[in-house]
């Protein structure tokens, strides 16, 4: 049954839609809505999907760079960081600029930017969508009264990081980013055991040593590097 009672501000207006009213009435909902999926506070391996630079409706300049978990219990997860250069109360566009430049750094390995121009971005950010290539997210969900979020941080490339992959079986002493059962956040873990036949391991917090066995290869996160390992492994 047709609704009556609307407000009359917004009748009126509508009043002036004209055709594009009558044009609108017959759109069917196809169900092509958007959810952000669930993933845990921690850093991951992602591949980076795709990148791009654009103007937005308002004239004002953007960076979209879109990834994907490649491993661990999220994998397959997409998130994405988005840079506008449009002006806000809270936010200045020398602020945003350099946001966006420190990410590009991260991203392609280039260090000084002091001689940077507008077309170098356009041009990096083409390669880097050709490109594609693997870097260290962190993530981390907000949440306040009124609306919630994930944060997603650039941390850097892994071209010179060692990852588990199909064809690599983690070894004895390496260290692992992993989150246990009823931790809300990675640790550093060591593995003591592999057992290539089950595709597990068994794996010692540095900071405890305490033990979890049968953990599958592919609910790993990151291998960490030699420099990075926070504590002796105990064992």
């Amino acid at each position: 049954m047709p609704r009556t009672k609307q407000s009359q501000g917004f009748a009126s207006a509508m009043k002036k839609a004209g055709d594009a009213w009558e044009t609108s009435r017959e759109v069917k909902d196809t169900g092509n809505s958007y959810e952000q999926q669930p993933i845990d506070d921690g850093t991951y391996v992602a591949g980076l999907t795709s990148a791009r630079t654009g103007v937005d409706k308002n004239g004002n300049g953007y960076a979209s760079f879109n990834f994907k978990v490649l491993r661990g219990e999220f994998e397959g997860v997409s998130v994405s960081v988005f840079h506008s250069m449009a002006e806000t109360e809270w936010r200045s566009i020398e602020q945003s600029l350099k946001s966006l430049f420190v990410d590009l750094q991260r991203l392609s390995g280039e260090d000084d930017f002091s001689e940077i121009e507008p077309e170098d971005i356009e041009e990096m950010v083409t390669e880097l969508n050709e490109e594609c290539p693997t870097i260290q997210i962190g993530i981390k969900n907000w949440k306040s009264d009124k609306s919630s979020g994930i944060n997603v941080y650039i941390n850097k490339r892994l071209d010179d990081v060692a990852t588990t992959t199909e064809e690599t079986i983690p070894e004895e002493g390496d260290v692992f980013l992993w989150k246990s059962p009823k931790s809300k956040t990675q640790s550093q873990y060591a593995v003591r055991g592999v057992d290539e036949e089950e595709e597990t391991v068994t794996l010692v917090r540095l900071k405890d040593a305490k033990a979890f066995e049968d953990v599958p290869w592919e609910a790993l996160g990151e291998l960490v590097d030699d420099a990075d390992v926070e504590d002796d492994i105990p064992f």
